[in-house]
């Protein structure tokens, strides 16, 4: 007489085994759409914008399994209810987003957050300038701590989400012996006003 019990634990054992090897490394939640469309000049409020008032908005968002933001907080305030409102009122109407996931690759709540810094559209032109940015490339290739070092003045106007640069990622950098290693790098960009020429 055949014993099927040991085959059905073997069976068992290796759907269990196929299982473990199979799970997903769980992944944070990412914009579905250009953080730098959530939010543009044209959408300063009206009273601000004749106050002149600026500011910058730090928010938070609750994101659904769907991708959807459910729930949009102000982490901190630009010191104008206007601005505050209408940065969570557009996040709430605009953006879209990859849901994080869990161990086993399924779509999870998860949370959001960013800034907006609301710059007056109109002001003068450009002037001669020098600005940069600095972000650690880990040793994954990820970027963080992005720090960007521009010269908040009319001449630059924007109303864009900021930490753009904490979302790409690189090929490690390595050291002699090929390991990777984590390296901090600044970018600078020189601003040059010149003379146009008279056409002959």
């Amino acid at each position: 007489m055949r014993n099927f019990l040991l085959p059905s634990v073997a069976v068992i054992t290796a759907l269990m085994t196929g299982t473990v090897a199979s799970a997903a490394k769980p992944t944070t939640v990412e914009p579905a759409s250009d953080p730098a469309t959530w939010v543009v000049s044209d959408d300063y409020p009206a009273d601000a914008l004749e106050a002149g008032v600026t500011g910058r908005v730090a928010f938070r968002v609750q994101v659904g399994a769907d991708g959807l933001p459910m729930d949009c907080a102000i982490t901190s305030s630009s010191g104008s209810e206007s601005l505050d409102k209408q940065t969570c009122a557009l996040i709430m109407q605009r953006a879209t987003f990859e849901p994080g996931r869990d161990g086993h690759g399924t779509a999870v709540q998860s949370v959001y957050s960013d800034k907006v810094h609301w710059i007056l559209p109109d002001g003068p032109p450009p002037a001669p300038m020098v600005s940069s940015f600095t972000f650690v490339v880990g040793v994954d290739g990820k970027t963080s701590g992005c720090t960007p070092d521009v010269p908040q003045t009319p001449q630059y106007a924007w109303a864009k989400t900021s930490d753009g640069c904490s979302r790409m990622s690189y090929t490690p950098y390595r050291d002699e012996k090929g390991n990777p290693v984590a390296r901090r790098v600044t970018v600078r960009t020189v601003t040059t006003v010149d003379p146009v020429e008279a056409a002959k």
